[in-house]
């Protein structure tokens, strides 16, 4: 079934495209594009399927470290969907993008920022329970290896546009321009 629904996401057009979970109140701060929340700063999270009959749907956000430490994304997850997971693309020796999961996860190192961007690593989501409806919120628990668990509600945005080394650049994604932000882990910096 599984693999089924990795089917079901390709042929969406994703491709393409430590103790409870901490209550998303006191400590959390929102503005336009971030979530700051238990020393983490969420950038411009969004979730999106390719459609109202889709099985699948994917979230992507870029995940800034703050707090203080070295930490690893180990696990995620949501009542949306059967399966909740971390994946990334890679490009197999049929030179296609194949999606697989990444039950080890992704470092977040103190100081820098994990992309969750589309065609690279992403959180995925199968088997949805319901559509993604434009203008809901998806519940996400990022499990952390040192942190724990961070709850946010994530936003179905399926017009927004794809992250351009980790920002959301809308009107300007195609000047390409540069905020002055690093990339040290901006998906193929480590491939």
């Amino acid at each position: 079934m599984l693999t089924q629904l990795l089917r079901a996401a390709v042929a969406a057009g994703l491709l393409v495209g430590a103790g409870p979970v901490a209550a998303v109140a006191d400590d959390e701060t929102h503005d336009h594009h971030h979530i700051m929340v238990d020393g983490f700063i969420i950038h411009g999270p969004y979730a999106r399927s390719s459609g109202p009959n889709a099985r699948a749907g994917a979230i992507f956000m870029g995940i800034e470290n703050q707090s203080g430490q070295d930490d690893r994304l180990i696990d995620v997850e949501s009542d949306v969907a059967a399966v909740t997971q971390l994946h990334t693309h890679e490009i197999g020796a049929d030179g296609v993008a194949h999606m697989r999961h990444v039950p080890e996860g992704f470092p977040v190192p103190d100081g820098e920022i994990l992309w969750l961007e589309r065609g690279g690593r992403h959180v995925m989501l199968m088997g949805l329970k319901e559509p993604l409806a434009e203008g809901d919120t998806v519940h996400l628990v990022l499990r952390f290896e040192k942190a724990g668990e961070v709850a946010l509600d994530v936003p179905v945005d399926g017009d927004a546009a794809p992250m351009a080394h980790g920002h959301m650049h809308g009107d300007h994604a195609a000047g390409g321009h540069d905020h002055g932000h690093g990339h040290g882990n901006a998906p193929g910096a480590d491939q």
